[in-house]
C-alpha cells in the first residue's frame, strides 16, 4: 500500500483499487482492511510522500495511523548514506565522469577531430531569444583593469570592452561563442587561478553599468555558449573556473551556468551563486532544492579553481550528469545526475559564466574561465 498527498489507494478482495481522495482512519481485523472517513480533502496536502507498508496480521497498533507513516528502511529519510538523500545524485556515474577534468589540457587546433553539432538556425554568437549577433571589438593589447587586485600579463586580447552587448567566436576553442555585456579579456589570468586558455570576466558594481539590453529586467552578463543542439544529440563537455573571494551573492540570480532552451525561452538547469549558496537547481523539477549533494557554501566555491564536467542528452527525452570539484585537490563538491526528463526543446545550448541580476548589493564581480574542452558531441 503505497500513500499519496492526494489519493490513498487500497487492495481489495474484488481485485478492483480503491481511491479514497480524504483524510481516512484504517482498522485491520485479519487481513482485511475497513476503511472510516474522518475529513475531507483538506487534510490531505499535510500527509508526506512516503512508502508505507501493512501491518502484520495479529500486530496491536497503539496509533494506527501514525504507524502507517513510519518510513521504510528504503525511504531517503531513513538512510544513513548522505549520497542516497537525493535521487538527483549518481555518485558512480559522476566519479566516472569527472575522470575527464584529469585528462592535461591540450590547446584545441582548427584540424581539432571534435566539432560542434548544431541546430541549422545558429549563425554566429546566439542570444536568448535565438537571434544571430556576430559584432565583436577588434583585438588589441591594453594596460589598465577596473579590478584594483588584478594581476595582468604584458598583452592581453580584449573581446568586449563593455561599452555595449558584444558577441563573437572563439576560433580556437572548438567553435565555442560568447556574449559580453561587461569586459572580457582573453590571456589576462593571474597565475592563482592555474587555468590554460584562459579568458578574464568582469562586470562593474554600479548596477546602471555593463548592462544587457536584451533583458527583461537589469541584468549584467558575459557568458561562454556551445551552439544550439536539436533534440536528440548529446554532448560531453570539461571547463575550468576560479571566482573572486570577494564575489558577493544576493536574493536575486546570479547564473554561472545554464542548459538554455530556446523552445522553452529559459533554462532547464543552472549553477546559481544566490543567498550566499553555490547550488545546482532544476526549474521545473528542484527550483529550491535539488538534495543535499546540489548545493555547498558559497565560501567553498569562490577563492579556488574548480573543474566542471558535464555530460547532456538534449531534448523531451534527455538526461544530464554534471559533477563540480575542486581542481587542486581533485575533491568532488557537489553534483547533479536526472534521466529521462526534458533537457531543452527545439535548440539548446550550455553556458557557463557570469549572468547576474543588477542591483546595489551586488558589488564587482571578476571570475576567469578556461580549459574548455568537448569530449563527445554527436
Amino acid at each position: 500500500m503505497v500513500l499519496y498527498s492526494n489519493e490513498l489507494i487500497l487492495p481489495r478482495r474484488n481485485k478492483k483499487s480503491l481511491f479514497i481522495k480524504s483524510f481516512v482512519v484504517v482498522i485491520f481485523v485479519g487481513p482485511i482492511p475497513f476503511i472510516t472517513r474522518v475529513d475531507s480533502l483538506s487534510l490531505i496536502p499535510l500527509l508526506p510522500q512516503i512508502p508505507i507498508s501493512l501491518p502484520k496480521v495479529g500486530e496491536v497498533l497503539t496509533d494506527p495511523i501514525e504507524s502507517l507513516l513510519k518510513p521504510s528502511s528504503s525511504s531517503p529519510s531513513a538512510s544513513n548514506d548522505p549520497d542516497k538523500v537525493s535521487r538527483h545524485y549518481n555518485r558512480t556515474a559522476l566519479e566516472e565522469l569527472f575522470k575527464l577534468t584529469l585528462i592535461p589540457y591540450e590547446y584545441p587546433t582548427p584540424s581539432s577531430s571534435y566539432s560542434f553539432q548544431q541546430s541549422n538556425n545558429d549563425n554566429g554568437a546566439v542570444d536568448e531569444g535565438g537571434d544571430s549577433n556576430n559584432t565583436h571589438v577588434q583585438s588589441s593589447s591594453i594596460n589598465d583593469h577596473p579590478s584594483s587586485h588584478y594581476k595582468r600579463p604584458d598583452s592581453v586580447e580584449k573581446l568586449s570592452d563593455g561599452s555595449s552587448m558584444r558577441s563573437g567566436k572563439c576560433t580556437d576553442n572548438y567553435g565555442l561563442l560568447w556574449q559580453s555585456s561587461g569586459i572580457l579579456e582573453k590571456g589576462s589570468c593571474p597565475q592563482e587561478a592555474s587555468i590554460k586558455n584562459c579568458y578574464s570576466l568582469f562586470l562593474s558594481g554600479d548596477p546602471d553599468q555593463h548592462l544587457d539590453p536584451g533583458g527583461r529586467t537589469p541584468r549584467q552578463r558575459i557568458e561562454f555558449l556551445t551552439p544550439g543542439y536539436p533534440d536528440g544529440s548529446q554532448g560531453t563537455f570539461t571547463w575550468k573556473t576560479f571566482l573572486e573571494p570577494n564575489i558577493k551573492s544576493t536574493s536575486q540570480f546570479f547564473h554561472l551556468l545554464q542548459i538554455f532552451s530556446r523552445g522553452d525561452d529559459g533554462p532547464v538547469l543552472t549553477l546559481d551563486a544566490k543567498n550566499s549558496r553555490a547550488s545546482i537547481l532544476n526549474p521545473k523539477l528542484c527550483s529550491k532544492d535539488c538534495g543535499m549533494k546540489s548545493s555547498i557554501d558559497l565560501s567553498s566555491y569562490k577563492g579556488k579553481t574548480i573543474s566542471h564536467a558535464i555530460r547532456i542528452k538534449f531534448g523531451p527525452n534527455g538526461s544530464v550528469d554534471y559533477v563540480v570539484g575542486d581542481s587542486t585537490t581533485n575533491e568532488i563538491l557537489m553534483g547533479y545526475s536526472d534521466y529521462g526528463i526534458e533537457v531543452g526543446s527545439q535548440s539548446s545550448s550550455l553556458k557557463f559564466g557570469t549572468y547576474r541580476s543588477s542591483n546595489h548589493e551586488m558589488g564587482e564581480s571578476t571570475a576567469y574561465v578556461g580549459e574548455f574542452r568537448l569530449h563527445e558531441n554527436r
